[in-house]
């Protein structure tokens, strides 16, 4: 029985003597649910209640005439062609005229020439710039090209008409030359340094941000897709909502999150990135990733590091990825309460999950052929390294891999309860002189130990 508790939600701790019950376990998760779908509710009560513009998003446009059209109101072509301003506007006072933004923009950015300035670009920052709390931005059937990184603004939902993501199952691009599909496409041209779009915190602390329906994609010099940042060392509410948003093919990260929390991604299809698919840093927290599909990214799939906690991760899928499906680490300050369930983790390089310096449970997933270039701890499904506390329940791992769940360094901790582990027994559950790991009710190649 466990000798204490956490301060706020009286979850049990177990010093080194105390003896270990599996009922202690189901009630930390049970609560750690609780908590997580308690969170879920509060930032979709944000989006849809209205409620003061200085606190949260005022009730979303339900009217589609209501919306902020990019083509029809701002000029947007959305054609996939280029079309600088100078090929349509003969000087820069008539783009001006059109684009109002751009008087203070030129004069933020005096080395950009006007001219070369995406038309595109110009329409959907206009529709932004005049945009009112509780707007929708519609960004309709299209391939919209921009050359300068994209600044939301809060209380705002940005809108496409993809149908991306991860669905029954299935993940899919839309192709955006088939007819026969409704795809929003904003692919970026030239060097974008920062990202696609961004969106700093600051003082717009707690008010909501969304995006639906929207295919990002980069290129070589492009970095990150979606870049969401707070001030360092003060965390901020971001309430960002992304859901049925593609992101493809960018030099950084998918998604970079730093000094932020509670945000909420559904149904995301995040490829070809040369970093992670997702990457959190700084504090990120309390938050949900869910039916998402990360594959093929060159660091890894999901990359959680230096204090992130409260983080569930559910649904999906997880595979042919470079690195680790999911890393877990520890920075200067380790990761906590990390609960991954229901994910499929399929071809991954690495170690499907891997927890070094922090504490996580892994529960009814599945692990097919991960660790596929490795050697070593690193040929492995799970693994927990460097003083982490791992709770592996109730997965299904397949062959593919010499580990099931490996346990390294000192201090660190694996617990495998329920798990069936197509691996021979000696290698199921592994630990070296460092690492430690208790079994219990597990199906180890066939036999249950």
């Amino acid at each position: 029985m466990a000798s204490n508790k956490t301060p706020n939600l009286g979850l049990d701790i177990w010093q080194p003597d105390d003896f270990f019950k599996r009922a202690e376990v189901n009630n930390n998760f049970t609560k750690l649910d609780d908590k997580i779908g308690t969170l879920q509710t509060s930032v979709i009560d944000n989006i849809n209640k209205t409620s003061d513009n200085s606190n949260s998003i005022t009730a979303l446009q339900k009217n589609k005439t209501d919306w902020k059209n990019i083509r029809e109101i701002y000029g947007a072509i959305g054609d996939g062609s280029l079309h600088p301003l100078n090929t349509i506007y003969g000087s820069q006072t008539a783009a001006i005229t059109k684009y109002p933004f751009l008087t203070q923009w030129l004069s933020i950015n005096t080395s950009v020439n006007w001219g070369t300035l995406e038309v595109d670009w110009c329409a959907i920052n206009q529709a932004i710039a005049d945009a009112v709390d509780g707007d929708t931005i519609y960004h309709p059937k299209g391939s919209y090209r921009v050359n300068q990184p994209t600044h939301l603004k809060a209380g705002v939902r940005y809108k496409g008409d993809s149908t991306v993501g991860y669905h029954n199952g299935v993940a899919n691009y839309a192709d955006v030359n088939d007819t026969n599909i409704k795809t929003t496409r904003i692919k970026a041209t030239g060097d974008i340094q920062v990202g696609i779009f961004n969106y700093a915190v600051g003082t717009e602390n707690k008010r909501s941000v969304v995006i639906e329906n929207l295919i990002l994609e980069g290129n070589t010099k492009s970095k990150n897709a979606i870049y969401i940042y707070g001030t360092a060392g003060s965390l901020k509410e971001s309430n960002l909502v992304m859901e049925s948003v593609g992101i493809q093919t960018t030099s950084s990260h998918g998604i970079l999150l730093e000094n932020v929390l509670t945000c909420k991604f559904n149904k995301l299809n995040i490829g070809a990135c040369n970093g992670y698919g997702i990457k959190a840093s700084y504090g990120f927290s309390d938050s949900m990733i869910k039916d998402t599909y990360i594959h093929t990214c060159q660091s890894g799939g999901i990359s959680l590091s230096d204090g992130s906690s409260w983080i569930q991760i559910t649904g999906g899928k997880i595979e042919d990825n470079y690195g680790y499906g999911v890393e877990i680490t520890k920075g200067t300050v380790g990761c906590d309460f990390i609960n991954i369930q229901n994910v499929g983790f399929h071809r991954n390089n690495k170690a499907a999950v891997y927890v070094s310096g922090s504490k996580a449970r892994v529960g009814n997933s599945t692990f097919n052929n991960n660790g596929l270039t490795q050697t070593g701890a690193n040929k492995c499904h799970v693994l927990a390294a460097n003083g982490a506390t791992l709770r592996v329940n109730d997965n299904d791992m397949g062959s593919g891999a010499t580990y099931g769940i490996y346990s390294t360094g000192t201090n660190t901790k694996a617990y495998a309860l329920g798990n069936d582990i197509a691996i021979a027994a000696a290698n199921a559950l592994y630990a070296d002189l460092n690492g430690s790991i208790e079994g219990r009710d597990n199906i180890l190649n066939g036999v249950l130990t």
